[in-house]
């Protein structure tokens, strides 16, 4: 079955979704990701992919995308095909070193792979639980471990230095979990159960 533009337009990204096949993701923005990291497309490019991503794996004709993307400029087919062979340079991967991109001859290019729709707010909230979350995880085991060092016990305070080191394994630039961490090798080097030796090396490393 063949899209023509308009069903392509009326089914476009105009809400922001992410459009996802394979381990790359379309943005609103036209930007291409594969797995978090930007793949350079020209505009050329980055315009042809976008019409067989949103047409969902459905024949977009070569009138249809040469109108759309090179609109009224004069253009032969060599600068469409020229295009497709570079999308698919840059959509090879070791998981899938075949064509993304299928040439269906006499009628036009579809997308090979299923798309799938992400809505960006969605995704965005998801984003945002996950970095709350991870706050909240942070900040709960370091106020434990506050109470902990409180109570002036070197098997305590151990459990305290655990806790500062979770925090700040789930988050490296939470500074008070640091700054615990140091009292707490200053605690136990007055308590004499490290040697000054043994914490500034702890420190260090």
């Amino acid at each position: 079955m063949k899209m023509n533009l308009k069903q392509i337009s009326s089914s476009g990204n105009d809400r922001g979704d992410i459009l996802q096949f394979g381990p790359f993701s379309l943005q609103p923005d036209g930007r291409l990701l594969k797995c978090g990291n930007l793949i350079r497309l020209s505009p050329k490019e980055q315009e042809v992919l976008r019409l067989l991503v949103m047409a969902e794996g459905q024949i977009v004709s070569k009138d249809e995308i040469l109108q759309t993307v090179w609109c009224n400029e004069e253009v032969s087919e060599t600068s469409l095909t020229r295009c497709i062979h570079c999308l698919r340079e840059n959509l090879k991967t070791s998981a899938c070193p075949n064509d993304y991109i299928e040439t269906v001859y006499g009628r036009g290019y579809r997308l090979k792979v299923t798309v799938n729709r992400i809505c960006q707010v969605s995704h965005q909230k998801l984003q945002l639980s996950r970095v709350t979350q991870t706050t909240h995880r942070v900040y709960e085991a370091y106020m434990e471990a506050r109470y902990l060092c409180r109570r002036s016990n070197s098997e305590r305070i151990k459990r305290a230095m655990e806790l500062y080191q979770l925090a700040i394994q789930w988050d490296s630039n939470y500074t008070p979990a640091y700054i615990g961490l140091a009292d707490c090798y200053r605690h136990l080097t007055v308590s004499g159960t490290l040697s000054l030796v043994v914490c500034q090396e702890l420190i260090v490393g």
